[in-house]
């Protein structure tokens, strides 16, 4: 093993691999996953894996996995992970292994860090958000009978279409 730290291109070039169970708790992780998490496969060992998942992408995440239930036993997917470096985007292949009776038996996820494609204008999102929480602000501090109430909502809403703009372009979303 080397004793020369990652640099970030082969840390987040490295292949990831998880086996899960039929209810998503870890049989086993690889060391780029484990590394990765900054955890043991001993740790990871029977626990679930949807913790580490960004709270806004589970239920994507989980929709998404459900079609490892039924034929072909397969899906694809990118959701953001709390990792040792922070927020990264992972997308990953998942295949459902299944027994004589058709039932899922484990999982098989195998994955990359595609943070630095995924969005790479980190900045623009910040400076958007930090735009919809003022424009929040705003609308609380105002009487509701005020007449800038109205500009404030159509302003909210073209922030809201610019982020799922965003959110299609980084593949969050479906439409």
């Amino acid at each position: 093993m080397s004793t020369q730290p990652d640099t970030s291109a082969s840390f987040s070039s490295r292949p990831l691999f998880v086996r899960l169970d039929a209810e998503d708790r870890y049989l086993e992780a690889n060391e780029a996953y484990c590394e990765l998490f900054g955890r043991t496969a001993d740790q990871l060992l029977g626990n679930w894996f949807m913790p580490l998942v960004h709270e806004a992408d589970r239920d994507h995440t989980e929709q998404q996995m459900q079609l490892l239930w039924s034929p072909p036993h397969a899906c694809d997917l990118i959701n953001r992970a709390m990792t040792v470096r922070g927020w990264r985007w992972l997308a990953w292949h998942a295949e459902a292994k299944v027994n004589a009776k058709g039932e899922v038996v484990e999982i098989e996820g195998f994955g990359k860090d595609v943070s630095e494609t995924k969005w790479p204008q980190p900045e623009l999102k910040q400076k958007l958000m930090r735009l919809l929480k003022l424009l929040q602000d705003m609308e609380e501090d105002l009487q509701p009978d005020s007449p800038l109430q109205e500009t404030l909502k159509q302003a909210r809403t073209q922030v809201d279409d610019i982020q799922a703009d965003l959110n299609r372009a980084a593949g969050l979303s479906e439409s």
